[in-house]
């Protein structure tokens, strides 16, 4: 029985070990020696958010917004924050790498036209958060989308929003990978007559790792559509935001 029980121990520990040398995480690369220097809870109230993101407060590498078109009817302003959510730094003898995370907050105030000519307030009001992690190597950067969430909150109550796209995806060269040059990756999601004050979310594939986005052709971003009706009239605006050329995600 003892004979039994040690060949079966040994059989157990072989098995534990063959599982940890080929289970694959995409985060073991990442986070080996590497020790947090700092961290913050993120900030999630509305208002703070907003006035935050009115200040141009940016705790973040570079702004995000590339682009933001609406119909003729119109009218939108947008405003843009980051908090630095969390940084971590290897603790190996030069070696100067730091992984740092963070999330964008865009906030857009929109309204149709015409009804400018009566007031100066907005009818909608639309939130869109963009979490990623940077891995800064050598003046190099490393971008992974880690989650977007957006919603709208009703300014007016005439005003409802019938639909919210989102149009996500990354390409060039991979950080967990580098012999793979290219890694092209998109996906989308929409939300039909999103609730006023719900956050809707999309998570990118992990599989997708880090962009390289210092290159002329990386890059890794999102946009998001917001279609919005009054009564008879409707209109809608679009923001595109992310890192690198985004060529293949402005439309």
């Amino acid at each position: 029985m003892k004979k039994f029980l040690s060949i079966l121990t040994m059989l157990l520990l072989l098995f534990s070990s063959l599982t940890s040398a080929f289970a694959y995480s995409g985060n073991n690369e990442v986070d080996d020696d590497l020790e947090i220097v700092y961290e913050a809870q993120q900030i999630t109230d509305d208002n703070e958010v907003l006035e935050r993101a009115k200040k141009g407060v940016n705790e973040g590498p570079v702004t995000l917004i590339k682009k933001v078109k609406g119909s003729d009817n119109s009218s939108t302003v947008v405003y843009e924050t980051t908090q630095k959510l969390k940084e971590k730094k290897s603790k190996k003898e030069n070696e100067n790498k730091t992984v740092t995370s963070y999330v964008t907050t865009i906030v857009a105030e929109s309204t149709y036209k015409s009804d400018n000519n009566y007031d100066n307030t907005y009818s909608a009001r639309v939130y869109i958060e963009y979490h990623y992690d940077m891995i800064t190597t050598d003046n190099v950067q490393w971008v992974e989308a880690v989650k977007y969430r957006y919603k709208y909150v009703n300014l007016d109550s005439q005003v409802t929003a019938t639909q919210m796209k989102n149009y996500y995806g990354c390409g060039g060269q991979q950080y967990e990978n580098k012999s793979k040059y290219w890694v092209n990756a998109a996906g989308s999601a929409t939300a039909s007559n999103p609730t006023s004050g719900i956050w809707y979310y999309n998570t990118p594939s992990t599989d997708w790792g880090h962009v390289n986005v210092s290159t002329y052709d990386g890059y890794n971003g999102m946009n998001v559509r917001t279609d919005l009706k009054r009564s008879t009239s409707t209109w809608y605006f679009q923001i595109d935001a992310g890192f690198g050329s985004m060529q293949p995600l402005i439309q």
